[in-house]
């Protein structure tokens, strides 16, 4: 046996500890072998993968067309596996190298098998050798050693490595599909980069596809002001591509990478990958890092005019086709926010939808424009920021929402500026939008006034005043679902609140005889937050109608039907029934009943427990609703005069009024 290198087994374990026996764990062990053949200057890699019926792998083998490891420097660094030349340098950074990682990348295979054999075949002089090393993976700081032997000069240069004894884990099957992604994200800007070269990996006898993970591919050309030509070919992928930042490679005539940096658009808080190829023999002879001052004016270099253009015209494409990429992965924040229950799936009323629609496109326009202030947030940071934004949209100077998102995260002169005109935009969308909703409301109640006092237009109970109310159960208060109307018994009706409020399919039919009795307007509301459930039962009855005590009998039916049933006396359950008509009758029996109540409340007539019975007349009903709409259409109006306010030009009005 020979010492493989200066380090003990549990240094090695040390160096490897984040390697475990999971599927991704050997992808990325079989990757730090491709990446060794490349490191031995091989163009061609060629994986074999067997699996067995039950899904685990049988057999292995990475075959390159390399150099191969010469023997005479394994007696003393074994520096072909570990030479500390793989050691990333600073320098290095800026150039795409093959990189086995720390030097001892081959020794990950203990993760999967138990011993790893090389046959490898090198040149030395004008001849040709091979020999064999084996490593068990039960002490990987020794290797076995098979004597080299001369071969024919015309065996292939290269490396075999194969792999016995698998280990076979009962939690970890081996999916080729996903190793075969996994490769391609891991070698597609590499294959790419060197395409004129040839270089190919190969799975199978399948030759690796990297378009596979890529989103869009466009090759193009820029022709700066000072007549340079360069090619370029733009990468968006669908996924970060494994260890490599979204970068600028420059590529110089020869097919030869000359420096790589990353792009300005590189790790800004979005999923938004790609990789920037950019060819012309402008870089044959170009400086990317300058020695000396004067060295600028002897060379191209980044300060000179025609590289200023390239990059212009290069930024202004990758930010162009950001945005088609950022609108729509903005609708994932919106998803991630309401899976987190931050934002409301569905809003109960209009007034909540149009908040609704607001909040989100401000989100997605925030995203759009400056997508890192959302990333990396926890919970509570992102219910904080959307109580902050909900305040300040509700606020009369909603562009405070700027300085708010300028704490978390810095903004470009262009974004503050486009964030700013999206918020005016966005602020009159909203006018637009709850003026529509206003004046809607606006037309209801005159119509239901004109029902109330035009005999010419013959409206009745059924078919116009109870279809009129039950597309508009705002006229009762916001936040009201609709469980039951007209054509529904009390049975009916009592069955879809236990689902609506209970989400249960759980229900003992009602035994009182008035079950089959049919009420016209049955809704409810939850207050989550109070934990309070409001539900409310109207009896609806021509504006024309008079209301007596046995239409004020028929509502008390509703109550005790409810009260007596368990099923729906849950201590957090609040019950209202409202009788609405014309008037009171001659017998002033509702009137009675109200005054003895001693309510300042209108129309309370009755009052037990949990359960409050109301008669109103159809006037008291209007009259309350248009005080709701008038301190919204004074809200808006305040609005309403900001906005006009804000117009300094002629022109711009009329780009407002007409856009």
């Amino acid at each position: 046996m020979n010492q493989l290198i200066q380090i003990t087994a549990q240094g090695i374990e040390k160096v490897l500890r984040s390697q475990r026996f999971t599927e991704k764990n050997i992808y990325k062990s079989i990757s730090e072998f491709i990446w060794n053949g490349f490191d031995a200057d091989a163009s061609k890699i060629i994986v074999s993968v067997e699996i067995g019926n039950t899904g685990k792998l049988t057999k292995l083998t990475i075959e390159d067309n390399g150099v191969g490891i010469k023997y005479e420097d394994l007696g003393t660094k074994f520096n072909p596996f570990f030479d500390s030349e793989k050691f990333v340098d600073m320098a290095e950074r800026n150039y795409s190298k093959p990189h086995g990682r720390r030097g001892i990348g081959r020794l990950t295979f203990f993760t999967f098998s138990g011993i790893a054999e090389w046959k490898t075949t090198y040149q030395l002089g004008e001849k040709r050798f091979k020999y064999a090393i084996t490593i068990n993976s039960n002490d990987l700081k020794q290797y076995s050693l098979n004597p080299k032997v001369e071969t024919s000069s015309s065996e292939s240069l290269g490396t075999i490595v194969s792999f016995d004894r698998i280990i076979h884990s009962a939690k970890v099957n081996f999916d080729l599909d996903e190793l075969e992604k996994y490769l391609a994200l891991e070698f597609g800007w590499w294959l790419k980069l060197n395409d004129s070269k040839g270089f190919e990996i190969s799975l199978n006898n399948k030759k690796l596809d990297y378009s596979r993970v890529a989103n869009s591919t466009n090759l193009f050309e820029i022709i700066t002001r000072t007549g340079i030509k360069f090619e370029i070919t733009y990468i968006q992928w669908k996924e970060k591509i494994n260890n490599e930042f979204s970068k600028f490679y420059y590529i110089g005539s020869d097919n030869n990478e000359r420096y790589k940096e990353n792009t300005t658009l590189n790790n800004k808080g979005d999923e938004f990958f790609h990789s920037v190829f950019i060819k012309s023999p402008y870089f044959d002879s170009f400086s990317f890092i300058l020695i000396e001052e004067q060295q600028s004016a002897l060379t191209e270099n980044k300060t000179s005019e025609t590289y200023k253009l390239l990059m212009e015209e290069i930024e202004a494409y990758l930010r162009k086709v950001r945005k088609p990429f950022l609108k729509e992965t903005s609708y994932k924040l919106i998803e991630e926010l309401q899976k987190d229950e931050l934002l409301p799936k569905e809003p109960t009323t209009e007034l909540n939808k149009l908040e609704k629609i607001d909040m989100e496109n401000v989100l997605k326009a925030i995203y759009e424009i400056q997508p890192k202030v959302f990333s990396q947030l926890n919970y509570e940071q992102k219910k904080t920021i959307l109580a902050l934004l909900k305040i300040m949209l509700n606020s009369e100077d909603r562009k405070n929402l700027i300085t708010i998102l300028e704490s978390l995260v810095k903004l470009e002169p262009d974004e503050r500026k486009e964030l700013s005109d999206l918020l005016e935009v966005t602020t009159l969308s909203n006018i637009l939008k709850t003026l529509n909703l206003i004046k809607h409301r606006f037309e209801v109640i005159q119509i239901v006034k004109l029902i109330h006092f035009d005999d010419t237009i013959k409206a009745n109970e059924i078919d116009h005043l109870q279809k009129i109310i039950e597309d508009n159960t705002w006229i009762f208060g916001e936040q009201y679902s609709l469980l039951a109307a007209a054509e529904d018994n009390f049975d009916t009706a009592l069955k879809n609140y236990r689902k609506k409020i209970y989400d249960s399919t759980e229900y003992d039919p009602i035994r009182n005889e008035f079950k089959n009795g049919q009420v016209d307007i049955f809704m409810c509301r939850q207050d989550m937050n109070h934990e309070r459930i409001s539900n409310l039962i109207v009896e609806l009855k021509h504006p024309k109608k008079t209301l007596g005590d046995g239409e004020l009998s028929q509502v008390k039916k509703y109550y005790r039907v409810i009260s007596g049933d368990t099923q729906f006396n849950s201590s957090s359950a609040e019950w209202e029934y409202i009788l609405i008509g014309g008037k009171f009758d001659s017998t002033k029996a509702i009137e009675n009943e109200i005054k003895n109540m001693g309510s300042n409340k209108t129309g309370l007539c009755y009052h037990v427990d949990n359960h409050k019975i109301y008669a109103k007349k159809w006037s008291d009903v209007l009259f309350e609703v248009e005080i709701r709409l008038k301190f919204l259409q004074d809200k808006l109006e305040i609005q309403k005069n900001k906005l006009a306010k804000s117009i300094v030009t002629a022109d711009e009005a009329v780009s407002r009024a007409t856009s």
